[in-house]
């Protein structure tokens, strides 16, 4: 799991750069599938482009999960995690038939 804070946020860039994530004028990507995961009541987050925008770093499939009840740090509450259990189940299980295709 990648905050999207540390890899986004221009307060990381000395650590995301010597990390080789980021170089001068480009954006490094990952080569594999990338899931990005927010709460619907994410006072941080409102606008939705930010997490959305993780689908510039990775040349493979992307996927955004927008959690029912979550707020920023949803993790830490039990309503939301009731519905991004499940749903992360169904993401991974897809990912799983997929890949056994």
């Amino acid at each position: 799991m990648i905050r999207s804070s540390i890899l986004l946020g221009k307060r990381y860039l000395p650590w995301r750069k010597a990390s080789g994530l980021y170089g001068e004028g480009q954006r490094k990507q990952m080569q594999s599938k990338l899931l990005a995961v927010g709460g619907e009541k994410d006072v941080i987050f409102k606008d939705k482009t930010h997490l959305l925008s993780w689908e510039h770093y990775t040349t493979a499939a992307f996927e955004f999960l927008s959690i029912a009840e979550g707020s920023h740090l949803f993790l830490n509450e039990e309503a939301a995690m009731a519905n991004f259990v499940p749903a992360l189940s169904a993401v991974l299980a897809s990912a799983a038939s997929s890949s056994s295709s």
